[in-house]
């Protein structure tokens, strides 16, 4: 449970962006929020990589900044950068056909798998291919090398080192390692700066399940990089996480999700509670200082 100021005429520490970005992930869980995230940046990397090729093969043009565009992943809201030239017929092949809003449930599971491939340029080039995003051998080394590059980049950038909330996410995925199918997790974490916005700021790549070890390193290298003062770290409950983010970050305050909460107590509680003890958290949720009693379950 996060420290409260309780001094009513106390200035408070947190732009309302920026509270409400905290309060939506807590409530909504960090699943939605990190995939969201982590499938933006992928597009975002993987259009950069496009027009980086492109302007190889066309030097007489130039990029000429991004625009913005909201896409939809299925179900998953994304905000999208994407690169434009000055005067070329340049597109990114990766955006979906022209009036379309957005992309399938299924190519969810590609971009996934992409990101999954970044630890190498012959995997991401793998990956671009089962994606179909060009029969060009040329055109698929080059994109991939400098996706790699983007992704690498966005690892081991220098940080701000005042950072409003982290949040803190483990992904999931099997990828292909040579001849075999070997689970890996992408470990996420989203910052949100003090201007309110957000950016991905570690999408690293480890095989095997998710792990203490492979926090520390994470985590670590974000102090590597210059971050030194988070005010709130919204993660999930994952053994000996929160130990480890208290040890790093000792004057942060640590909020864990909801959603695993109500997982937890799903497994735990009998089928006859489960629906008293859900109207109950949806009581608090909807109150807006907390202070409210609620029956005790049976």
């Amino acid at each position: 449970m996060s420290r409260k100021n309780t001094d009513p005429d106390a200035t408070p520490l947190l732009s309302a962006q920026a509270q409400d970005e905290i309060a939506r992930a807590v409530r909504g869980g960090l699943g939605d929020l990190s995939l969201r995230q982590l499938l933006g940046a992928t597009v975002n990397a993987l259009t950069a990589a496009e027009r980086t090729a492109y302007l190889e093969q066309a030097p007489q043009d130039g990029g000429n900044g991004f625009y913005q565009r909201g896409l939809n992943l299925g179900s998953i809201p994304l905000s999208v950068s994407v690169p434009r030239v000055r005067g070329g017929p340049f597109r990114p092949s990766v955006l979906p056909a022209p009036y379309q809003r957005g992309y399938t449930d299924e190519d969810q599971a590609l971009f996934v798998g992409l990101l999954a491939a970044s630890r190498s340029v012959g995997a991401a080039k793998s990956a671009l291919k089962k994606m179909g995003l060009s029969s060009c051998q040329a055109d698929l080394e080059s994109v991939a090398a400098d996706f790699v590059d983007i992704i690498t980049l966005k690892n081991t950038a220098p940080i701000d080192p005042d950072q409003i909330a982290l949040f803190i996410d483990g992904k999931y995925v099997e990828i292909r390692d040579d001849d075999r199918i070997r689970p890996a997790c992408i470990y996420v974490i989203v910052g949100l700066d003090r201007q309110g916005k957000k950016h991905v700021l570690s999408c690293q790549v480890h095989l095997g399940r998710e792990s203490l070890d492979n926090w520390k390193k994470v985590l670590r290298s974000l102090l590597e990089r210059g971050l030194r003062r988070v005010l709130i770290i919204v993660q999930d409950d994952f053994p000996g996480l929160l130990k480890l983010s208290s040890g790093l970050f000792p004057q942060s305050d640590i909020q864990i999700c909801i959603v695993h909460m109500q997982r937890n107590a799903k497994s735990h509680l009998q089928n006859a509670d489960i629906a008293e003890f859900m109207a109950h958290i949806r009581t608090i949720k909807a109150c807006w200082d907390g202070r409210i009693r609620c029956r005790p379950l049976r």
